[in-house]
């Protein structure tokens, strides 16, 4: 179930980064080269355009996006980009927004 946000919320997007070892056949949590964020409002524009994600812990990021006031309603989108090297993944994510 997706996340409901009114007016004045903060959002809390969180993800960890994580690398899987093929010598030990096991996952562990690793600093990208880079990691950033893009949220998008329902009526499709970018509210926020590559901004980079706080690290609080190894492998872990979070970004806090406070909504303005009378925001958008409805489903709001958006993705985060991470390079590990050289290679590249976006992963998606959504918000309700009453």
């Amino acid at each position: 179930m997706a996340r409901v946000y009114t007016e004045g919320d903060s959002p809390y997007i969180t993800v960890e980064h994580e690398v899987y070892s093929f010598d030990t056949e096991t996952w562990a949590l690793t600093d990208p080269t880079s990691i950033k964020i893009t949220i998008i409002d329902p009526d499709g524009n970018t509210k926020v355009d590559a901004a980079n994600m706080d690290r609080v812990a190894e492998g872990k990021y979070e970004y806090i996006y406070t909504l303005p006031a009378s925001p958008a309603t409805g489903w709001w989108r958006g993705y985060i980009d991470v390079v590990n090297g050289s290679r590249p993944d976006r992963e998606w994510f959504g918000f309700t927004v009453k």
